[in-house]
């Protein structure tokens, strides 16, 4: 078995001390700014063009790049309404 010295070790520690606040608060950011909605839609568009895609690749793209540029019309429109 290959060991590993207790420098190397404590340098590991010292690193994930420093990072781990920087890396939890970039995941906290992340996580406040995705909803439970948001997923739903993504991984709907995804199974929707991986099921087109199988028919027929034209289909898909054309679907599901309309669905994208209704969706983005939609959220521009509540960016106004909410300013």
């Amino acid at each position: 078995m290959a060991s590993t010295s207790t420098a190397k070790l404590s340098f590991y520690l010292k690193i994930t001390q420093v990072f781990a606040p920087h890396l939890l608060s970039l995941l906290k950011i992340l996580v406040d700014a995705f909803d439970i909605r948001d997923f739903i839609l993504l991984g709907g568009l995804g199974m929707l063009g991986y099921g087109l895609y199988g028919y027929d690749p034209r289909l898909a793209f054309s679907v599901c790049g309309f669905l994208l540029m209704l969706l983005a019309l939609v959220m521009k429109g509540r960016a106004k309404v909410a300013k």
